[in-house]
């Protein structure tokens, strides 16, 4: 298995398309995706290597639901991701650290492109664990 890479921040924000615009002008970031749902609204940005998720959150209950802390008022940087070139391995390694999965491991784990574990790192803070991001080539950690 290759070395882990950091590739993926996610920042819960109140305005997305706005911070979007802010990154694409100040840093020439993409917008990749966007997407909206009861329970959140999410803008994509890469700049190839690291992909931004910023997220904003329609309610604490969705927030506590996607695990953040201080819920759908809560501004700043809520995880981060590390790109992996096997989602099942990696999570097994982790498994032999006392480490758990906060979310359930689906048998496609390493098959599928937008598949996340997530775990909490000693300090609470959420960690991804997935292949790729919107904007970002499959896994080449080697």
């Amino acid at each position: 298995m290759g070395t882990p890479r950091i590739r993926h921040i996610a920042i819960c924000t109140k305005d997305p398309a706005s911070t979007a615009a802010f990154y694409e002008a100040a840093f020439g970031v993409k917008v990749v995706d966007s997407s909206e749902t009861e329970e959140y609204r999410v803008v994509f940005c890469t700049d190839g290597s690291i992909s931004i998720a910023l997220l904003d959150f329609k309610s604490d209950e969705a927030a506590a639901k996607f695990n953040v802390d201080g819920g759908a008022s809560f501004v700043g940087i809520h995880h981060m991701g590390f790109m992996v070139e096997d989602t099942n391995q990696m999570l097994d390694s982790l498994q032999s650290m006392d480490v758990e999965p906060i979310n359930e491991r689906t048998p496609k784990a390493s098959e599928g492109v937008h598949f996340e574990a997530k775990i909490r790192d000693p300090n609470g803070i959420v960690i991804d664990i997935a292949r790729t991001w919107p904007g970002l080539e499959v896994a080449q950690v080697t």
